[in-house]
């Protein structure tokens, strides 16, 4: 269609190599697909006239092909299941964030956190598996959706790729009853451009959102297995004059990360939500942006705040 013609000219399809999937030649065979035979060639060494030089026959060694290893790689799109991917392997650990107290000779833990401490280090694995797959899951769609989220692509577009990666790599296509609570996306995917904020999303029969080179595209999706769910928004712009935006925005997330390297920490047991915020908007506010030979503050949405994810709930009960 021509919606799809800029699409198609900035991405344009991938070769059979890159799909990651590669037949490799069958035992007996060569690489034409020919059988080799099961035992040496027999032929004839004929002189000129077409006469045998002698009664004897000579013996050709035969090339016999190894068989090789067929080597199963994701596809791009990613559309290969990740149980498929990582048969029997523990699934990639993310970016692991050590709480270092404010004050290490603070004792104030009581016997009742003590025992639930001590419940939750004999706890096992998999809460922490199914974590790790989810994470896994939106690392390799969110690459992919980065890829083409370029001017001239739409919103359902965008909405239908992500949805499509998310199910084909959990492997639960949400079509028999029950199947979409085992795994699949988390909430609905959240498109939203320009002065859109946030939880907008594109609907069948709707009129066709197209991104421009001058739109701010913010995309939030999340993923969940089993109930854990891991939640993740990135922005994206395609004209420079928005990067300063793009890096308030990063510099602000970190902050309210704080990595082990830094001297304080604001996220971690015991942090209030409203510090968080207040150091995330600090930061936030602390940059600017030239539109149009202007220059103005960035400002942070006052209405909008973090808040925890429980267990098949995206907003929990602290905000």
């Amino acid at each position: 269609s021509s919606a799809s013609a800029p699409i198609d000219a900035i991405n344009p399809s991938k070769p059979p190599a890159a799909t990651g999937l590669v037949k490799g030649a069958l035992e007996g065979e060569d690489e034409d697909g020919d059988d080799d035979g099961d035992g040496d060639r027999v032929v004839d060494d004929l002189k000129s006239g077409g006469q045998p030089a002698s009664g004897k026959k000579k013996k050709k060694k035969s090339n016999r092909k190894k068989k090789k290893v067929v080597t199963i790689q994701q596809t791009a799109p990613p559309r290969v299941a990740l149980a498929t991917l990582f048969a029997n392997q523990p699934y990639p650990f993310g970016e692991v964030i050590e709480f270092v107290p404010r004050d290490a000779n603070l004792r104030r833990t009581t016997a009742e956190e003590l025992r639930h401490l001590s419940t939750i280090e004999n706890m096992d694995d998999d809460f922490l598996h199914d974590y790790r797959q989810a994470a896994e899951v939106h690392r390799q769609v969110r690459q992919h959706v980065q890829t083409i989220a370029k001017p001239g692509v739409s919103m359902s577009q965008l909405a239908q790729e992500i949805e499509d990666g998310v199910r084909a790599l959990v492997d639960h296509q949400g079509i028999e009853i029950g199947d979409a609570l085992k795994a699949g996306m988390g909430f609905p995917t959240g498109l939203c451009l320009n002065n859109i904020a946030a939880h907008w999303t594109p609907n069948p029969g709707a009129k066709e959102v197209i991104l421009q080179h001058d739109d701010v595209l913010s995309v939030d999706f999340g993923v969940h297995v089993n109930g854990r769910i891991v939640d993740s928004a990135f922005t994206i712009a395609s004209n420079p004059v928005y990067d300063n935006l793009l890096a308030a925005v990063k510099a602000a997330t970190n902050t309210g990360l704080k990595t082990k390297n830094t001297p304080s920490q604001e996220a971690g047991p015991d942090a209030r939500i409203s510090h968080i915020s207040s150091a995330i908007q600090e930061v936030m506010e602390s940059h600017e942006i030239t539109l149009n030979q202007r220059t103005v503050p960035v400002k942070a949405i006052r209405n909008i705040t973090g808040h925890d994810i429980l267990r098949y709930r995206i907003h929990g009960a602290k905000q």
